[in-house]
This record gives structure tokens, sequence and C-alpha cells, in this order.
């Protein structure tokens, strides 16, 4: 279990001059926690091909950096806003399946973010009538598979499926694009206000102070994506920010669901995109999405409750690796695992040992298969 100190040092390790999201997750995975890169010995600091750090410098600046990491999160607590850092029990596990994954998040929340479905619904803020009632019908025709639905708190469909899932007692997470005290667009702040009341909040990778500005949207929509097991783009011209958010998860192997529109409708235009170059499912219904992904409505929540229980037990690196098994629905070899997770092979083996050990996965020869109990 982590200490408050152990906390401070991941804080403080983001806070370091040149630790961008790549080289702190890089440290993480090689180190296995922040305190041991600044406390690493000379002969650990060698052939480290993919951490450019200046080991001599973070040492140098340690007690300015803990100091430092001290105040942003005092600052952060009193305002209700907890600060989570990749590589850490409450890390999101989907999210650390991404080649660069937030270094950190500031979150305010009531939601699992390790919940067994998690639905992001995104798409253009000019909505149509038409829109708006299909995230409506979609977000009713999802509660059954009680999902967590993520989106961006923006104009148009955005809002509509935050509305929607607050109407239908859904939890839903806003993704940010400034910090906490920085809601955009500001009109929506009465909607923010209500979605921890619904089981959910907000979620941000920037701190208090941090306004929006436009080269954080697509870094937002990266967040989006990569919390989600499934992607929906409802309405969307060619040119959208809905788009990268599709592209993003279709990158990181997540599946991607467009609405079709009239088929002169520019609104609509990204959706047939998307459709007609195979990177997204066609959906007129959420149950085809559901056919897609496997889902049942009738999964018992003694089943989720397990699930649940199992990934509080591992560490972030072990999540993802059960992760990917789960997703893959099959034996899976170690090159594999280690072109999924960015890991060298050692790595795989180390962290499949302890896997094997807690009786959560079977060894195949060099390939691995979730235990069925």
């Amino acid at each position: 279990m982590s200490t408050h100190s152990d906390h401070l040092y991941t804080i403080a390790l983001k806070l370091a001059k040149g630790i961008g999201s790549v080289t702190y997750k890089n440290c993480i995975d090689r180190f296995g926690h922040a305190k041991n890169v600044f406390c690493a010995s000379p002969s650990q600091k060698t052939k480290l091909p993919k951490i450019n750090v200046n080991f001599a410098s973070l040492l140098a600046e340690e007690k300015t950096l803990l100091s430092a990491a001290k105040n942003l999160l005092e600052r952060h607590k009193r305002q209700g806003v907890r600060v989570v850092a990749y590589g850490e029990e409450m890390y999101p596990t989907r999210l650390a399946q991404l080649h660069a994954p937030p270094s950190l998040l500031y979150c305010s929340l009531g939601a699992e973010l390790d919940k067994h479905r998690v639905v992001s619904i995104v798409g253009t803020r000019q909505s149509t009538a038409y829109g708006k009632e299909v995230t409506k019908a979609l977000v009713y025709q999802l509660k059954k598979y009680n999902p967590l639905i993520v989106s961006g708190l923006a104009y148009g469909i955005d809002i509509a499926a935050h509305k929607a899932a607050l109407a239908y007692d859904i939890p839903t997470v806003a993704v940010m694009p400034g910090g906490h005290d920085m809601i955009y667009p500001s009109l929506h702040a009465d909607i923010a206000e209500k979605l921890p009341q619904g089981g959910g909040g907000m979620l941000s990778e920037y701190s208090l102070g941090v306004k929006p500005s436009m080269h954080h949207f697509p870094a937002r929509n990266r967040i989006i994506a990569g919390l989600s097991d499934a992607t929906i783009v409802v309405e969307a011209p060619k040119k959208s920010g809905a788009l990268i958010t599709a592209y993003f998860a279709h990158e990181c192997n997540r599946e991607v669901f467009a609405v079709p529109g009239p088929i002169d409708a520019e609104s609509s235009a990204g959706c047939h995109h998307l459709i007609k170059n195979h990177v997204a499912h066609l959906l007129t219904h959420i149950d085809d999405l559901a056919y897609v992904m496997n889902w049942s409505h009738d999964s018992s929540e003694k089943n989720n409750r397990k699930n649940e229980s199992l990934a509080v037990a591992l560490t972030t690196q072990e999540k993802v690796f059960v992760q990917v098994l789960h997703d893959s629905r099959k034996t899976v070899n170690m090159d594999m695992l280690s072109t999924a997770l960015h890991l060298p092979l050692d790595t795989i083996a180390s962290l499949a040992l302890h896997l094997e050990m807690k009786g959560v996965i079977e060894v195949m020869g060099d390939s691995y298969r979730l235990k069925l109990t």
C-alpha cells in the first residue's frame, strides 16, 4: 500500500523539468515507483535507452520538488480534488494501457473508473434535434448494461449525453480541458455540479488554475477515448474534435461506433466517413454495440464485484496485463503482450509469474490466459 511519502514522490517526479508523460511512464515501468527513481543506484541507471533523465539534477532538486508536490496536493485537497499518479493503485486500468498515459490525474469523482463497462459518447457542438434525440435514446438503451458514461461537457452531443445519464441514473464523468475551477463552457457549471450526485464527477490532467486552451482539447479527447471500452460518435462533420476522439480510440484498439444520418447532412458526414473507412461500426441501436462487445445485460452483480475486488488487489501493470488478456478473450503470447504493454519480455515474464502465483492467470508454454473459475 502506498504511503503519503510515496505519493509525494510520484507528484514530485512529474514536476521535475523535462519529465513528460512517456518518460514518466518509462520511469515507473522500469523502477516500480517514483521514489526509486530518485534513489536509483549508478548500476540501475545504466542501459536505460527509453529513459532520458538527468538523475543528478533530480536528486539535487529533491527537496524543492517534494515541497512543491506537498503544496500542490494540499491545494487540491482543500478543493476536494484527489491527485492520482500513473503507477498508483487508483489509476484507471484502461488509461494505463496507453502509450503515453497522463502522468497525473485530478479527480473529483464518486465513480469507479475501472467499472466493468465504460462507454464514451461524443459528437459535434452544433448538434441537431435528431442528434440530441438519438443521444438520449442510446443512453436510455445503455442503462440495462450498467455502464459508466464518459464525455467532455461540451455543447451539443456531449452535454446531451451527460444530461441523459443524469436523467436515467447512470453515473457519468466529464473530462475537462482545464483545472476543476475552470469549468468549460461555464454555462454547463450547473450540470458539472450535479455529476457527483449521480455517482459520477469530473476528471482532468490539468491542475487548479489552468485555463482551457486549444491544444488541451485533443489531449482531453485522448483521455475520453482511453478511459472507455467503446466510443460512440453520434453526430460529427468531417472536421470535428469527435473524430479525433474516434481515431484515438481506434489507434489504441478500442471499439468505435458511429450513428448514421441523412446522406446529405453535413452534421453526419464525419460519422459516414468513419463507417466507410472501417474505423467505426454502424450503430442504429445499442444492441449493435452489445453484440460487438459481447455484452449481456443479465451479468450478475456478484461477478462484477468479483472483478472489481480482483482489480484492487493488483498493481497498475498487473491490472493492464489482465485487461489485455480479458479484451483478447483468448490465449496471448509473450511477444503480443510485450507489444501491447510497451514492456520488455523480462518484465512480462516477471508480471506473469506474480499473476500466476496470485491465481489470476494460467501459463500455457510462452502464452497466458485468464484462469477460469
